[in-house]
C-alpha cells in the first residue's frame, strides 16, 4: 500500500489479492468520507464489481450502468454540442477519432498505414455526419453499414470541407488498400455499430433527461458499473470515457 502525505496532493496505489479488502476496507470508506460534501470533493469510480456504488451512499451520485436498460445515458459529444466555435468542433472530433483509433507501438508498417489511414476515414465521418445531426452510435451504424467508395462518397456529398480534407488521400488510391483501411475503422467502432446495449447506454439526452458527462464531475460523483466479465467487450468504451474523464479533469484550475 502506498499513499502520498496528508497535505499533498492525494494518490493512492493498492495491491492485494481477490478477497483481501481493497474495495471494503479503502475505496468505499475513502469515497463515503471524501464525497459526503460534492462542494469539497466527488470521485470518478469504474466499478468492475457493482458494489461501490451500491456501497457509497452520498449525495449527488450518478450511476451509468451499461446493463440497465434505464441506465442514465452517456454523452460521448457532449464536450462537442457545448462548444459553439466549429473549427474547435472539429478539432474535439479529430480528438475523439484518436481516443477510438488509438497510435500503437507495434513496427508492423502494413498496419500502421491501415490504422492511420483508417483514422482519417473515420475523423472524416465523425466531422461530415455531426454536423449533419447525427449522434455519435448512429454515425457509427452508418459506418459500418456502407462500403468505403460509398462511404466516401456520401462524405463527399455533405459539402464539408474539414471532412473532404480528411479522406482526399484516398482519391486515385489502391482499391485493396482502401478498403482495408475501411475494415480497420469499422473493427474499432464496431462495439458500438453492433453492440444491442450502445444505442441506448451511449446517446444525447431526451429531454429533460439527466446524462453523463466528465463536466458533471465539478459537483457529482459518477460511477461506472461494468462488469468484469465483461471488461473484455466493452474495454474501448471505457477507455473513451476515462480519457474525457482525465482531460476535463485536467482542464481545471488547480
Amino acid at each position: 500500500f502506498y499513499s502520498s502525505p496528508i497535505e499533498d496532493e492525494c494518490h493512492v496505489f493498492c495491491c492485494a489479492s481477490s478477497g483481501a479488502g481493497k474495495t471494503s476496507a479503502l475505496a468505499i470508506p475513502s469515497i463515503r468520507s471524501s464525497c459526503k460534501d460534492p462542494s469539497r470533493g466527488t470521485c470518478f469510480c469504474i466499478d468492475i464489481s457493482g458494489d461501490i456504488s451500491s456501497n457509497c451512499a452520498i449525495p449527488k451520485k450518478i450511476i451509468f450502468d451499461i446493463e440497465n436498460p434505464a441506465t442514465t445515458p452517456y454523452n460521448v459529444f457532449y464536450a462537442v454540442d457545448m462548444e459553439n466555435d466549429y473549427n474547435i468542433q472539429n478539432e474535439l472530433l479529430e480528438k475523439l477519432g484518436f481516443l477510438i483509433m488509438p497510435e500503437t507501438n507495434s513496427s508492423d508498417d502494413a498496419g500502421a498505414f491501415f490504422l492511420n489511414n483508417g483514422r482519417k476515414m473515420l475523423i472524416g465521418s465523425l466531422i461530415a455526419f455531426y454536423h449533419e445531426g447525427l449522434d455519435f452510435v448512429p454515425i457509427c451504424k452508418k459506418i459500418v453499414s456502407l462500403d468505403y467508395k460509398t462511404l466516401l462518397y456520401d462524405i463527399v456529398r455533405t459539402n464539408n470541407e474539414n471532412a473532404i480534407r480528411y479522406i482526399s488521400s484516398f482519391s486515385g488510391a489502391n482499391e485493396k488498400n482502401s478498403a482495408g483501411c475501411k475494415q480497420c475503422a469499422d473493427h474499432y467502432i464496431s462495439l458500438y455499430a453492433n453492440n444491442f446495449r450502445m444505442a441506448n447506454a451511449v446517446r444525447r439526452p431526451k429531454e429533460n433527461e439527466l446524462c453523463v458527462t466528465p463536466q458533471l464531475l465539478k459537483d457529482h460523483s459518477i460511477f461506472l458499473c461494468i462488469p468484469d466479465s465483461k471488461t473484455d467487450i466493452y474495454g474501448s468504451f471505457l477507455g473513451i470515457v476515462s480519457a474525457q474523464a482525465f482531460d476535463f479533469c485536467a482542464a481545471r484550475k488547480n
